[in-house]
């Protein structure tokens, strides 16, 4: 539109501009004078006749565009009729000022080393480089005199603040933070503090802290810095029912907790934590609470009114010194249990001084302010926070929900946060997703970011510019508009996301890396260092300088080659590191420095690689993702670039509707499972839950369910139900019971009762019910089982049998549970015990002969690797070069002895492994002598020269380790089994291997979930002749036949029916090994061979006497096999099952079953299928009407 249709008053406070036409006549928005002047005549420096500008968007967030036709006749004409040309001049002066000075680029950042060269290399054989920030005088321990402990930064921080804000938190419904100044937080610590001293509590005690950042939380943590006291932090991701194991091991005797749901998780495993005393509340205490913990002899106390004791009873600090420790920080235990990590106040001060030392002005200080929404359990959270009290600066607590967190960033106005990549990532995803939802934002994004990247290349970092007040304002605002420094930690970040984030925020964001044994970060990145992480193949005087020194440098041809049909360089990018290269698809890092290519060869052909991409193929994009891009011009001659066609540059997926609501319905799915840290075989039932939900949307919109109505509806609602259902069914039909008893979690004494029936033509195993008991007797378990089925009003008619283990408890004749529930039931079939254990039982006579030689080993090697990660990753690596497959080594179950076979399998599997690792710990004159045995492995696993020269430099970095006493007695115990009784090892290693397998089968066949108890005669009676085949005469075993009498009355002890010693069973490698030996080993031999008819007699004789071979019952029953029909001996033994199974027919009916045995043995029925179970089989019998 012209300058003379367009209206404006320019006396007025407002200016409304109007978007004039012959037709219409209408107000687009209103301005500000100064915003519209200082806007509209700054259009007078443009030299385009024809031109669109934006208007900074307003707060409602309306944009509005004027396409207005300039030229300088009409500009002045324009500027004449706002205000006569002295005006306009005046004007136009003021507007050209106030533009340069909004828009000029501030200074740069200032540093003293160059960016490029940000370390110097030290003169010397190994390389070893040290940072330009690292001072030349001897190395400091802290950056403030009066700030060499925690206790002391708080203390300078009252001070340089003036006694300032210190603490704050938003209250619900306010729209202000509330804040404890500096002074008030140091009294309250105080305060707090001699509370703990009058609980008995003293210098050096260890005190837990359970709770989520607040306020309270921090002066806990300053009341123990205060009095010399350490915290240790307890947080829910440690695992389930981890904090019984933190409490034990720092015997922690008082603990800080935040809710009512923390303290009683506390008291309700107060007696697997003796040292715990002592609980503070922050939440008020409800009287059940105080009642619980009265009856725990836990002192529950509520924070105010510790204070008030301390205020009551005050004492004089006892401030630590550096060498103090100040907490013990629990990891995760990705690795294992959990383990604590001991840092002192020296540490911690001094890793935060080094960072406020790199960060240099951008280093927080007194008017900084910070929210807190990190775990404060965690050092990273920590560390930042001793930041801002050693300057002065603020922290603001969130309200405790992560779904509020805009609301406390708008709220508090930040100027300093710590955060994750994952908040970062998610708020990336975010703006794409409302810019590609309309062309126009996306382009103006586009411009913004582009423009601020320039910016950010010529080291100029500012939220000032005209794009910060129009395009990024938006963005910048919903982390409340004021962020200059972000610390960036935890996990890697995409640099694409990094660096469009720095443009975006206009605020310095850095990048830290450690771990909690180092307190925090140990490397930081450089303010305003905005480098990316990948390199381009321009940059080839900068691989140079990056593998400097590797044996196999980096090489652009690489990604020329194919594997598997793929470009290399469709997947692979080098990365800014000395010998690391990194996997789109993956996202996994790659190691080449010491194999080249094959390394990256060997990572694109392997399982994961080719899961991910199938991965990457079958997921569907949300709406707004965009497509997979794969650049695949990446790292090709520039030349060459120019020949690629559009279509090879980029690959994008086509966005279906439907496959787009999946898609979200999956992730929304799988998200959950991992936010509850479920297991993800639970996703199909749980889609199954779902889907019958959702048929009812009426009924699902209905449902409330919080946590407490939740537990009980489970437990006397769900479960009720389901205990009713099944007492009806055992109030019907026939049943069998197995008892056992174990230990909880509390150390009680448990019985369970599983039941046994026939349900919907399918029999089915239940559990019944679980109950405690005092000690295990036979009179108290004999009792529980009389009140759960009288109770229940279930008929003792209807129990057939009773499965037990073999104790004296369970099965004694005079007094054992079995002999006095036939008392109750009479009828009771005698089935005898637990058949599994006897195998059990048996393979450890087996083993005992030999002198726990394995055992013990077993036993010794998976502690030695149990608590040191380090020795897994040695020995993981030299599996890795000999081609063997790793695990972790286990150790056997004394009440399962069969688990021995299993850990025997693996170490056989790994003994060449363990024997090269073991070879470390020797001593230099053993090492010589058993040098061939190295030699030998190398030979037998085609070991390369490479990979040997790798082994012996690990021999010699294992050889220096620091190990206590208990350490070394324990390799050496191993080593003299791996290297002096060797061939012993093996043979008894192999022989198990070999033997064991005969007891292994038999229980695992058993222990399945489908009947059996047909089979279980035969099983029993092949078991004993298959293990005597083992060492006794064939002729022997083959007159006794079929018969278990015989069978029962062998002697097995009679050395005339054992076969020559050379010709017992030992397994094909024992063999070999007695074999090959050298006849200076032929005293072991012998003893080997004397034990070998020691385990056989006794094994043998086990399982003859326990197993039930000449039970009369187990031989009736296995007649009704369908595989044994149409047999006289079958039919005579089906004939005996009335007189042993008195509770099933009526005195009528037996001459009728007389008769059905016998055409049952010759009707034509249902052919018996591979795989069909005995009562499918009966089930389809049964429909045939017969």
């Amino acid at each position: 539109m012209e300058s003379s249709k367009r209206k404006s008053n320019i006396q007025a406070d407002k200016v409304k501009v109007f978007n004039v036409s012959k037709q219409t006549r209408k107000i687009v928005h209103t301005y500000s004078k100064s915003e519209f002047v200082a806007t509209s005549v700054s259009f007078a420096f443009c030299h385009l006749n024809y031109r669109s500008f934006a208007f900074p968007p307003r707060t409602d967030g309306c944009w509005i565009t004027l396409k207005i036709e300039i030229t300088k006749a009409k500009m002045d004409s324009s500027l004449q009729y706002i205000c006569g040309s002295i005006a306009a001049a005046v004007t136009g002066a003021v507007a050209t000022a106030a533009f340069y000075i909004a828009t000029r680029p501030p200074p740069k950042i200032k540093r003293n080393f160059d960016l490029n060269s940000q370390s110097e290399e030290i003169p010397g054989p190994d390389h070893v480089r040290i940072s330009h920030l690292t001072p030349k005088a001897p190395h400091v321990s802290y950056l403030f005199e009066d700030a060499q402990t925690l206790h002391e930064c708080m203390v300078r921080g009252a001070r340089v603040s003036g006694n300032g804000p210190c603490l704050g938190w938003h209250e619900k419904g306010s729209d202000e933070y509330q804040w404890v100044h500096y002074k008030e937080v140091l009294e309250r610590a105080k305060n707090f503090g001699a509370g703990l001293l009058h609980k008995k509590l003293k210098s050096g005690s260890f005190v837990g802290i359970y709770s989520l950042n607040n306020v309270e939380c921090v002066l806990t943590e300053y009341a123990c810095y205060g009095r010399s006291m350490s915290i240790v932090p307890i947080y829910d991701t440690l695992g389930p029912k981890a904090f019984t194991l933190v409490v034990n091991e720092a015997e922690i005797s008082a603990v800080i907790c935040d809710s009512e749901e923390k303290t009683l998780a506390l008291i309700n495993d107060k007696n697997e934590m003796p040292t715990l005393k002592l609980i503070v509340q922050v939440a008020p205490i409800s009287a059940s609470a105080k009642e619980k913990a009265k009856q725990f002899d836990v002192d529950l106390i509520s924070f105010k009114e510790m204070e008030e004791l301390g205020k009551a009873h005050p004492q004089n600090l006892t401030p630590p010194k550096p060498e103090t420790l100040a907490t013990v920080c629990y990891t995760s235990g990705t690795t294992g249990s959990p383990k604590g990590v001991m840092l002192t106040h020296k540490s911690i001060v001094a890793n935060v001084s080094a960072v406020m030392l790199q960060l240099g002005e951008t280093a927080p200080g007194s008017s900084d302010t910070m929210l807190s929404f990190l775990p404060l359990a965690h050092m990273f959270e920590r560390c930042c926070q001793v930041g801002l009290f050693m300057t002065g600066g603020r922290i603001g607590f969130y309200q405790g929900d992560i779904r509020k967190l805009n609301e406390d960033f708008r709220t508090l106005r930040p100027t300093v946060i710590p955060c994750v990549p994952r908040l970062l990532n998610r708020m990336y995803d975010k703006i794409q997703e409302e810019a590609n939802s309309n062309k126009l934002k996306k382009m103006l994004l586009n411009m913004a970011i582009e423009s601020k990247k320039a910016e950010l290349e010529r080291d100029i970092i500012r939220n000032n510019s005209v794009w910060d007040w129009t395009v990024l304002k938006p963005i910048q605002d919903k982390l409340g508009g004021r962020l200059r420094l972000i610390v960036v930690g935890s996990a890697p970040i995409a640099g694409h996301i990094l660096t469009f984030l720095r443009a975006a925020l206009g605020c310095v964001i850095v990048v830290g890396y450690g771990q909690t044994e180092c307190v925090a970060p140990c490397t930081l990145t450089t303010p305003g260092d905005v480098s990316v992480d990948i390199v381009n193949r321009t940059d080839e005087a900068d691989i140079r300088a990056i593998d400097s020194g590797l044996k196999n440098p980096w090489r652009w041809d690489w990604l020329e080659k194919s594997v598997n049909g793929v470009y290399v360089r469709e997947v692979i990018r080098k990365l800014r590191s000395c010998g690391v290269a990194y996997c789109l698809v993956c996202s996994k890092e790659l190691i080449y420095g010491s194999r080249g290519f094959s390394a990256l060869a060997k990572h694109i052909e392997s399982r994961k690689h080719a899961d991910a991409v199938e991965a990457r193929q079958k997921n569907v994009p949300l709406p707004g993702a965009g497509g997979y891009n794969s650049d695949i011009s990446y790292g090709l001659h520039p030349m060459f670039k120019g020949c690629l066609t559009a279509s090879e540059n980029s690959f994008s997926q086509q966005l279906v509707p439907l496959a787009d609501r999946i898609a979200n319905s999956e992730a929304m799915l799988l998200g959950f499972l991992a936010e509850k840290s479920l297991s993800f075989s639970l996703a199909p039932d749980l889609l199954v839950l779902v889907k019958e939900l959702s048929k009812d949307r009426k009924a699902l919109n209905g449902i409330r369910m919080h946590r407490t109505s939740a537990a009980y509806k489970l437990r006397f609602g769900v479960a009720r139900t389901f205990e009713q259902n099944l007492v009806k069914d055992l109030k019907r039909e026939k049943f069998s019971l197995n008892i056992d008893e174990s230990m909880s979690n509390k150390n009680e004494k448990i019985v369970t009762v599983l039941v046994n029936y026939l349900r919907n033509d399918k029999i089915v195993t239940e559990h019944l019910q679980s109950f405690s008991v005092p000690s295990v007797n036979s009179t108290l378990l004999f009792q529980g089982i009389v009140n759960l089925l009288e109770e229940n009003n279930i008929p003792w008619h209807n129990l057939m049998s009773v499965l037990l283990d073999s104790c004296h408890v369970m099965r004694g004749k005079k007094s054992g549970l079995e002999s006095r529930l036939r008392e109750k039931c009479p009828h009771l079939l005698d089935i005898d015990g637990d058949s599994c254990h006897h195998a059990h039982n048996a393979a450890k006579l087996f083993c005992k002969p030999f002198g726990l030689h394995l055992e013990s080993l077993f036993t010794d090697i998976h502690n030695d690797f149990k608590w040191s990660p380090d020795l897994r990753a040695a020995l993981m690596e030299i599996c890795e070069v000999l081609n063997i497959k790793y695990t972790m080594p286990q150790n056997y179950i004394s009440f399962r002895w069969l688990s021995v076979y299993v850990v025997a399998q693996d170490f056989s599997r790994m003994i060449s492994a363990l024997t090269l690792f073991y070879f470390s710990f020797l001593s230099r004159s053993e090492k010589t002598n058993f040098l061939p045995v190295v030699i030998n492995i190398y030979k037998l696993h085609n070991v390369t020269e490479a990979g040997k020269e790798f082994i012996h430099k690990m021999h010699s970095r294992l050889a220096e380790k620091n190990m206590t006493q208990a350490g070394k007695d324990r390799k050496s115990r191993i080593a003299e089994k791996l290297f002096e009784n060797s061939l012993t090892t093996k043979l008894i290693t192999n022989l198990l291997v070999s033997v064991l397998p005969l007891l292994q089968e038999y229980v695992k066949l058993f222990e399945s979930g489908t009947p059996l108890i047909h089979k279980l005669h035969d099983k029993q009676f092949e078991l004993i002749k298959s293990f005597l085949a083992c060492f006794m005469k064939p002729e022997v075993l083959a007159s006794l036949g079929d018969s278990t009498k015989k069978m029962m009355g062998l002697d097995i002890k009679k050395k005339c029916y054992h076969l020559p010693i050379s010709s017992v069973f030992v397994g094909v490698k024992a063999k070999e090994l007695i074999a090959s030996a050298p006849k200076s080993q032929y005293d072991k031999i012998k003893s080997f061979r004397n034990n070998i008819m020691k385990a056989y007699v006794a094994c043998s004789e086990a399982l003859q006497k326990k197993m039930p071979i000449d039970n009369v019952f187990l031989k009736c029953v296995s007649s009704v096999d369908p595989m044994c029909r149409k047999n006289s001996l079958a039919l005579e033994l089906t004939k005996k099952l009335p007189q042993l199974v008195t509770n099933i027919l009526l005195p009528k009916e037996k001459e009728l079953f007389d008769l059905e045995v016998r055409k049952y043995h010759v009707d034509s029925l249902y052919t018996v299928n591979e795989g069909v179970s005995i009562d499918e089989w009966w089930v389809e019998v049964k429909k045939t009407g017969k």
